[in-house]
């Protein structure tokens, strides 16, 4: 195959740290070029209905929409524990208070919809709100609650909002599994042997970002001035883990469940394959 690769990413500071080797080819790349496509969340999912990307790291819900086409890698992955998604108020609501309220979500396919449709299934009221407009939205009483990363927590603690449920942990309680937030997806068009060693140096890329933390935090911060360390701190405590380098029998059950719900949910989808 042609050893020109794209690989399309949202824009997350996990996913600046996880494949800072890749694209400042700080590792070997046996003479592949990684193009690295960085996206918001809705503009990649729209992108990919469109355009062939070789490489894609989608939120679990979307990546669901895209198994025709892709396999899941075992490399990449965002997924682990206590790192779902919150559901946010300015006040405290019950659960039949819930039902009834106006919940702000980022889009239908964003992984905060998903866990508040696994836990509030009844909820009749969800509005899509850009993700930068939602902490507005919510403090302007335009909505009555939403769903935020977990990532967002200190956002939350600064503005004296209520967390009226762990949806993350909701799932890990009733699911006893691990909450799958970015899937890594390989285009099944790429020879087989190919997949499997382009898995493998998304892993060598991850393992550099390890063992070079402070190398690339620095390099982040200077490329990516609006952040600020502790967010990227906070962000790779949730998001990157042993798990990123290598999803395992654990992280592949978890995944495949939350596929499983949402085929229950929209027959027709693809099983997942693993590379």
């Amino acid at each position: 195959m042609d050893k020109k690769v794209s690989l399309g990413v949202t824009r997350h500071p996990a996913n600046l740290f996880m494949f800072h080797a890749l694209q400042n080819q700080k590792i070997d790349l046996n003479g592949y070029q990684i193009d690295i496509v960085a996206e918001d969340e809705v503009d990649l999912f729209e992108k990919v209905k469109t355009h062939e990307i070789d490489i894609l790291k989608l939120n679990t819900y979307a990546a669901s929409q895209c198994m025709d086409k892709y396999r899941l890698s075992e490399n990449g992955n965002s997924i682990g524990r206590e790192c779902g998604s919150l559901l946010i108020a300015k006040k405290d609501l019950d659960a039949s208070q819930i039902k009834e309220s106006r919940i702000g979500v980022s889009n239908q396919w964003s992984i905060e919809n998903f866990y508040l449709s696994f836990a509030y299934p009844n909820a009749k009221n969800v509005i899509y709100v850009p993700k930068g407009q939602l902490l507005t939205k919510l403090l302007a009483d335009e909505v009555d609650a939403v769903v935020f990363p977990h990532s967002f927590k200190t956002l939350i603690e600064e503005n004296n909002l209520q967390i009226l449920s762990d949806l993350g942990e909701y799932w890990e309680n009733l699911t006893w599994l691990l909450c799958p937030i970015e899937s890594l997806l390989i285009n099944k068009n790429i020879e087989r042997e190919a997949q499997v060693f382009l898995s493998d140096l998304i892993r060598k890329s991850i393992q550099y970002a390890f063992q070079n933390k402070e190398e690339i935090l620095t390099e982040i911060l200077n490329q990516n001035p609006q952040l600020g360390r502790s967010e990227i701190e906070n962000n790779l405590g949730l998001y990157v883990n042993d798990y990123s380098l290598n999803l395992g029998s654990k992280g592949k059950t978890s995944v495949n469940r939350l596929f499983e719900i949402v085929k229950n949910q929209n027959p027709g989808n693809s099983p997942i394959s693993p590379v």
